[in-house]
């Protein structure tokens, strides 16, 4: 009988070890481990002359939309390290997005039926699309074009419903400034930054500033 009892036992810790061994390959399956990862404290800390840094996260929708050209790119780049900002949450100081779109949205229209847009004059979907106005930082400014919703009032205090808004999704942050031991403001994921002699010389933010240069079009 304490035989028996024995062998249960044993057969049920085997059961377990081989759930948790499964588990936990399922749980590590994250791609971005097969490249150099640091954390965020360490972003302005390597030894690189010169070097990138790209903040991601394992989930994130925008990341999943260039992952292939980021790891294209990071073969042809050694120099490059990954952040999962996920893990560092109280590394980074939070971009204020309320703030900026309240700020810089502007409204260009207005819609009905919330799907059919109707533009002022002078504005269009074009003019802000390919736009080639530069924030303050020199950065050329993207836009993405928003009906305005009870969730986007969330995001531009000064929205009004069915009103239509040209969106910046490029964040105004002076990373010139920083230097090794600051704690950097991180706008969201994905965010691409390029360090040369510990100090942050340019950055690319959302899926379609990273992807054109990541892919050679800018």
């Amino acid at each position: 009988m304490k035989k028996k009892l024995n062998k249960i036992i044993i057969i049920g810790l085997a059961i377990v070890m081989v759930t948790f061994i499964f588990y936990k390959k399922i749980t590590d399956n994250n791609p971005y481990n097969d490249f150099k990862n640091i954390s965020i404290n360490e972003s302005l800390n390597q030894k690189d002359k010169s070097y990138y840094l790209y903040y991601y996260m394992k989930d994130c929708y925008y990341c999943n939309l260039i992952k292939e050209d980021m790891f294209n790119f990071a073969k042809k780049h050694k120099n490059i390290y990954f952040v999962d900002i996920d893990k560092y949450k109280n590394q980074r100081i939070k971009y204020d997005w309320e703030s900026f779109n309240t700020k810089n949205d502007k409204e260009i229209g207005y819609s009905k039926d919330g799907k059919s847009i109707t533009y002022y004059e002078g504005e269009s979907e074009d003019k802000y699309l390919h736009t080639k106005e530069k924030n303050k930082y020199g950065k050329t400014k993207m836009y993405e074009i928003v009906i305005a919703d009870k969730e986007y009032k969330n995001e531009n205090k000064n929205a009004k419903l069915g009103k239509v808004y040209a969106k910046e999704i490029i964040p105004e942050i002076d990373y010139s400034k920083y230097k090794y031991g600051d704690k950097l403001i991180i706008a969201g994921s994905p965010t691409l930054l390029h360090v040369t002699n510990g100090k942050i010389d340019d950055f690319y933010f959302d899926s379609r500033d990273i992807g054109e240069y990541v892919r050679g079009e800018k």
